[in-house]
């Protein structure tokens, strides 16, 4: 999370990953498909900012042909 704002950035995203965010009981936020290689950043709204930050949340990669791969990450502070 970038401080102060409800962005989430990440690097190495390959064209066509699709992008899962889970709340802490595994509701889906947010899904979004990458369109480019390299970094991006996921805007969030108000309500899904909340959402994640309450606890844990999940990010769940999807690429063709690979295994999902789902990490949990908190929010300090």
């Amino acid at each position: 999370m970038r401080p102060k704002q409800r962005h989430l950035r990440f690097k190495h995203g390959a064209k066509g990953m699709t992008v899962v965010l889970r709340d802490q009981d595994q509701c889906v936020i947010k899904v979004c498909q990458l369109s480019h290689s390299g970094k991006f950043t996921l805007p969030l709204s108000k309500g899904q900012f909340n959402a994640l930050t309450t606890g844990a949340f999940y990010v769940t990669t999807l690429v063709a042909h690979q295994p999902a791969t789902t990490v949990k990450y908190t929010v300090a502070g």
